[in-house]
């Protein structure tokens, strides 16, 4: 076996050195441009506002919306440490989207139930089975919609209808139960049953709810169906 000169083993030497350096180079590159993370995420009640901290990488940029995409906060954290307080909640989640470089990333973070969530005192005009309702929040973005339809088939006694809804921009899937939906008919309350397992709607995602209701079909404009849940502004009424 052929000694290697001095030359050599200098060349093996230096490719010995160089590579770990370039590899932690790139692995620093990497890191650098990955999308920040928000850490030690803290909620907490005071009195009447909410107190929110958490940790950010330097130069991030952040924005805190509510569901109905009303922004409660916006800040570039230079020293990754950032206080928000006296939030004012419309939903009983936040969307943190935190940026830097171009790379962002977005986390829910859940408000405690004790947090009292106002909601305006207002009332939508029921909308007719066969119309598509529009849901929008803040800046007039869509955030979801919902076409009504009548189901075909169904006994006499009861009413049934579909609710296909498509998730625009609604920053959580949406989810639905039939504790969500109560129906009226002559001022009294009737029996609401989902035919089927409720779904999760992601963004971007159509899918379909069928309902039958104790409400004669000759006898249904009396009545009038309510989707109600926290997140939403109000309930959306429908004349069955």
């Amino acid at each position: 076996m052929k000694r290697l000169g001095w030359f050599s083993l200098l060349t093996l030497s230096l490719i010995y050195i160089l590579i770990p350096a370039q590899t932690a180079s790139a692995q620093s590159a990497t890191a650098a441009n990955k999308a920040p993370v928000a850490k030690q995420i803290k909620i907490s009640n005071v009195r009447q506002s909410l107190n929110l901290k958490f940790h950010l990488p330097a130069r991030t940029d952040y924005s805190l919306k509510d569901l109905n995409n009303q922004t409660l906060a916006k800040k570039k954290s230079a020293s990754g440490v950032v206080n928000l307080k006296r939030l004012q909640s419309s939903s009983t989640k936040l969307v943190l989207k935190t940026s830097r470089s171009r790379h962002t990333s977005k986390q829910i973070i859940n408000v405690p139930e004790s947090y009292p969530i106002a909601h305006p005192a207002i009332h939508r005009k029921p909308v007719m089975i066969g119309n598509q309702v529009t849901y929008t929040g803040a800046n007039k973005l869509r955030l979801f919609t919902i076409q009504t339809k009548y189901l075909p088939d169904i006994p006499k006694n009861q009413t049934g209808i579909t609710l296909t809804i498509h998730n625009a921009h609604y920053a959580v899937p949406l989810s639905f139960s039939e504790k969500h939906f109560s129906a009226s008919n002559d001022q009294h309350q009737v029996t609401v049953k989902m035919l089927s397992t409720p779904p999760v709607i992601k963004p971007n995602e159509t899918k379909t709810i069928r309902l039958l209701i104790d409400v004669p079909q000759g006898k249904s404009i009396n009545g009038t169906l309510a989707l109600d849940q926290v997140n939403l502004t109000a309930p959306i009424n429908f004349y069955l």
